[in-house]
């Protein structure tokens, strides 16, 4: 999987221009997903349901009731004493996870959020429902890739924002009745 989306990142931080179909939508959250939740395991204390990682290790898709929002990354200012490797434009990838806090107790929910050079993914996964509305709004200025809507314009469809805007203030969901 590694290998298969190097191409894929490549094309996205170097910032070309080019419409980002289905499979490479699919391709790009399934590997968020898998980064997600590698780094979860990897986490003192892990969200992200292990029965969750079990389905994506079979399927190589992320599950029902996660959802993948991709950004531009704006660039954002270099603190005093930071060394090269730990600033948050190097080239590593940083995650923070992120429990949901919702004061109805309807949801269980994460969000990791990956910041890869220009890139900004945020996974964000509910753990007892599979459709939420409004999940939108804690993706703050970014663009839905999973589930799949329709093609997309990199970059110009997709939103400029800085990590520390991916951390909703208000949350305001509701579950979607499946049936």
């Amino acid at each position: 999987m590694e290998r298969e989306i190097q191409p894929l990142l490549l094309r996205l931080l170097t910032g070309e221009a080019f419409v980002l179909h289905q499979a490479a939508q699919t391709q790009l959250a399934s590997w968020a997903f898998k980064t997600a939740v590698v780094m979860d395991q990897i986490a003192g204390t892990p969200s992200i349901l292990g029965t969750d990682a079990y389905n994506f290790y079979q399927d190589r898709r992320p599950v029902a009731g996660v959802y993948i929002f991709v950004g531009s990354r704006a660039a954002e200012p270099w603190p005093a004493g930071v060394k090269w490797e730990d600033h948050p434009d190097s080239a590593f990838v940083r995650l923070k996870s992120r429990q949901l806090n919702d004061p109805s107790d309807t949801f269980e929910a994460y969000k990791k959020v990956i910041a890869l050079g220009v890139l900004l993914i945020q996974v964000i996964g509910f753990t007892n429902v599979s459709d939420v509305g409004g999940v939108q709004y804690l993706a703050a200025d970014s663009t839905c890739i999973w589930p799949y809507e329709i093609d997309r314009e990199w970059p110009g469809e997709f939103g400029t924002l800085t990590v520390a805007e991916t951390i909703p203030q208000h949350i305001e969901l509701t579950i979607t009745n499946d049936e």
